[in-house]
């Protein structure tokens, strides 16, 4: 059940876009998606290398050319609870069509019991978009996420503050869903 229920925290966590004063909503929602997508995929990398508190100075080859570099720390408190922050830079990293530049420092905090879990996010940077999207995004934005397992049914609760491309993080949607498992 644990895992259906970090599964479905994660659909929430990744199934909203983003608007921005500069970029149409559909560039900031593709601009913001590649993004995510190269914090994902580099992020699972650079936890993989390691165990327990660790530094991680790691190098992820952007699937669609350039690079992005990792450097931080993970500290696994237990299985089921920890922390990994990153200063992400990217150098013409390529991911969704769209070549990002520039530096994000990251942070992820997560924590989970059998019927139980939550995790947060912290973006602040700068992030250059070419190709498919144009424009640059300023990022100062927070996201959590929690669920909860009772019986049969479930309930997810999520939020967003900040900012995000010049505009209120919060319009990306908060609220809560109940689920049926």
């Amino acid at each position: 059940m644990k895992a259906k229920l970090l599964i479905g925290m994660s659909a929430v966590a990744f199934g909203f876009g983003c608007g921005d004063d500069s970029l149409s909503e559909e560039d900031s929602q593709k601009g913001f998606a590649a993004t995510q997508s190269v914090l994902a995929q580099g992020g699972a990398q650079a936890q993989a290398q390691a165990g327990g508190l660790v530094s991680v100075d790691f190098t992820f080859n952007c699937l669609e050319g350039g690079t992005a570099q990792f450097v931080g720390e993970f500290d696994e408190t237990s299985d089921s609870e920890g922390t990994f922050n990153y200063t992400v830079t990217f150098s013409s990293c390529v991911s969704q069509g769209v070549t990002l530049t520039g530096d994000v420092a990251y942070e992820f905090n997560y924590a989970s019991t059998d019927t139980s879990g939550s995790f947060s996010y912290t973006y602040v940077g700068s992030i250059g978009f070419a190709g498919d999207v144009n424009g640059e995004c300023d990022i100062d934005m927070s996201a959590s996420f929690s669920a909860e397992e009772n019986g049969s049914t479930g309930s997810v609760n999520y939020s967003y503050s900040g900012t995000l491309c010049g505009n209120d993080a919060g319009f990306m949607n908060s609220g809560s869903v109940n689920i049926t498992l």
